[in-house]
């Protein structure tokens, strides 16, 4: 009922309707009720995450879905999104992601990858240079990387950057001399 609530509301704004995360109903607290909203052709504003906002909190006090108290944010998805559905795998092709599996996948639960596709229920990614499928029931969590691969972590990486670092030092030290 809340996700139909909040797609309401991102339809009556102009914006689309990305992903929501309910708190937790056994909390006495009460939690954070998140709403992600879109717009593909722009991206999202400040105004727009305020009228959102006001609209699904106006329709959840007539409503009221939870017993307790809350708090309502409404944000964009960011530049590292998260990806929930098939579709947002699919709009994603192309893009480095990071992942996390339930069951391991060729020996491995953690995954930063390129995301080539989505084919019959499973996201196909390139590790390494190797195509590798994982089904889409067995993602734990994934999201967008914005940044590019980190460097390698093994002992050739670790020379590699403390040598940089060392160049970049002595330079530095020239100029000081001088």
């Amino acid at each position: 009922m809340t996700e139909e609530l909040a797609r309401r509301a991102c339809t009556l704004n102009g914006v689309e309707f990305y992903h929501i995360e309910c708190p937790d109903s056994r909390s006495r607290r009460g939690g954070v009720l998140r709403v992600f909203i879109d717009r593909p052709e722009g991206g999202v504003t400040h105004e727009d995450c305020i009228r959102v906002s006001r609209q699904l909190s106006a329709l959840l006090d007539v409503e009221d879905p939870f017993a307790g108290s809350y708090t309502l944010e409404v944000s964009s998805p960011g530049m590292e999104r998260g990806l929930y559905t098939p579709k947002h795998f699919e709009a994603n092709a192309g893009n480095p992601v990071r992942l996390r599996t339930y069951a391991p996948v060729e020996g491995r639960r953690r995954f930063d990858a390129r995301l080539l596709r989505t084919e019959n229920g499973h996201v196909v990614l390139d590790v390494e240079g190797c195509e590798v499928a994982i089904s889409l029931s067995n993602i734990a969590k994934a999201h967008l990387r914005a940044a590019p691969f980190p460097p390698p972590l093994g002992r050739a990486g670790r020379k590699a950057r403390s040598g940089n670092q060392r160049a970049r030092r002595s330079k530095s030290s020239r100029r000081k001399k001088r």
